[in-house]
């Protein structure tokens, strides 16, 4: 993923967001959490600003961990359009961090993959996730890469 315009940095910034928020109150957080917070405290520009970045992360897992299941996908929604201006932020103040922002998200083969995976299928639909894997159905070839 390019990240040398703005439109490059929003992309991260909104796949950052939502791996963010897909990752909270999941197996898989604290391994998400240690990658944000390591790029954090490698590029702000003081220990407390990487400080305040890391209380919102945990607040944001917290948020999300207390909402009742039927609220969680709502609760997400809301905390991912936050932390993506939040991130896009963090870019216009560091696009050096961008190329780590985008390392580690898993769908550019970051670090911070948890196994993690949260999705909803709707009327009666079938949902099939092959993160990194093929699923062969009837001929056709679907490919998780």
């Amino acid at each position: 993923m390019s990240v040398d315009s703005a439109a490059g940095a929003d992309a991260v910034a909104r796949q950052a967001a939502a791996t963010l928020v897909d990752a909270a109150a999941t197996p898989g957080w604290s391994d998400v959490r240690q990658g944000f917070v390591t790029l954090f405290r490698s590029s702000a520009d003081t220990e407390a600003d990487a400080d305040s970045l890391t209380r919102r992360l945990d607040g944001m897992a917290e948020k999300v961990e207390q909402a009742p299941g039927t609220d969680r996908d709502r609760v997400r929604a809301e905390l991912a359009g936050s932390w993506r201006t939040r991130l896009a932020d963090f870019l216009e103040d560091h696009p050096e961090a961008a190329a780590s922002l985008a390392a580690l998200l898993p769908a550019q083969g970051g670090g911070v993959t948890s196994g993690a995976i949260h999705a909803q299928s709707y009327d009666q639909s079938t949902m099939i996730i092959a993160p990194g894997g093929t699923v062969n159905l009837g001929g056709d070839r679907i490919s998780g890469r």
